[in-house]
């Protein structure tokens, strides 16, 4: 059991040879949003969220809300850039998280 989530320090950022992974940050709703509008025909045969594509006013509320709910740990998003180039390349989700075992449920976003 994790007493209290907020004071545990993660190992952010994750890297890879070809991979950086972070937490969400102010300023990237416009990165994500892109994504999202370039892919938004294959996320909205999957993703219940994406019914009505997003503005990128939308996603950098979207990308700060991820961000104050990664210092609560609340859910924990960690974006995905290419290391060379820069490039946001999509994101993956701890969700649902149970400090008490600890345990959580994975997805994409």
């Amino acid at each position: 059991m994790i007493a209290n989530p907020i004071l545990l320090n993660l190992p952010i950022p994750i890297e890879t040879s070809r991979l950086t992974l972070r937490p969400p940050q102010t300023g990237d709703g416009k990165a994500y949003n892109e994504a999202v509008l370039e892919s938004f025909a294959e996320l909205s045969m999957w993703m219940p969220w994406a019914k009505l594509k997003p503005t990128v006013d939308e996603d950098e509320e979207f990308a700060r809300r991820a961000a104050a709910k990664w210092i609560l740990r609340e859910e924990l998003g960690l974006w995905i850039y290419d290391k060379s180039s820069g490039e946001f390349i999509g994101a993956i989700w701890l969700h649902n998280i149970d400090w008490h075992l600890p345990c959580f449920e994975m997805g994409t976003g």
